[in-house]
């Protein structure tokens, strides 16, 4: 009898165990189902652009189709490139509940960004591993950011893969030499 009770409670652990595997792997499916999908569209010139200035109207049209961003902007504003300092603020404020943003080590020391209004939003996507230090250790808060910084940041909040599908698509400018191509190519030919 007593072996029985051993065996139903070895049966109930292994049960549990398997219900609980099967929950986390749900879990993170859902926190990441969009990373399969691409986010940036060819354009009729075939080029990518990548050190082009990219406006808040593109940039939220990519995050859009993987977050569903919120357009909160005015038609103005929406048009204008995207300063660096206050795309990371809009980021921390839209995007807070994101596994990537977690804080997983001390930000980078920015020698340009002391008493900023957006220096707590840097530190905290500079800590969660978002955004990287520049050879000179500057952010530039009050650059604008170009379109291969919005893809790049868009793929590591996402945690996307460097894989991508063959769909013969591809943009001039931006050849299997570059050193973010798999980066591009899974932003427009998903995985």
């Amino acid at each position: 009898m007593r072996i029985y009770k051993i065996l139903a409670i070895v049966l109930l652990i292994m049960l549990l165990l398997s219900f609980v595997g099967c929950f986390n792997s749900t879990n993170e499916q859902s926190s990441n189902e969009y990373s399969e999908y691409p986010f940036i569209h060819m354009t009729d010139d075939g080029m990518f652009n990548a050190n082009e200035e990219i406006t808040w109207r593109e940039a939220l049209k990519m995050f859009e189709e993987n977050y569903k961003a919120i357009y909160d902007q005015t038609e103005e504003k929406l048009d204008a490139p995207i300063v660096r300092g206050e795309f990371m603020d809009y980021m921390v404020k839209t995007y807070n509940n994101l596994p990537a943003i977690a804080t997983k080590r001390e930000p980078i020391a920015y020698t340009d960004i002391a008493g900023h209004q957006y220096e707590s939003a840097i530190n905290r996507m500079s800590g969660a591993g978002v955004i990287d230090g520049t050879f000179d250790m500057k952010f530039n808060p009050d650059g604008y950011m170009t379109r291969i910084e919005v893809v790049k940041f868009l793929w590591k909040i996402d945690n996307r893969s460097l894989d991508f599908r063959e769909t013969g698509e591809s943009f001039k400018d931006i050849t299997e030499d570059h050193e973010y191509y798999k980066v591009v190519m899974n932003a427009l030919c998903g995985k």
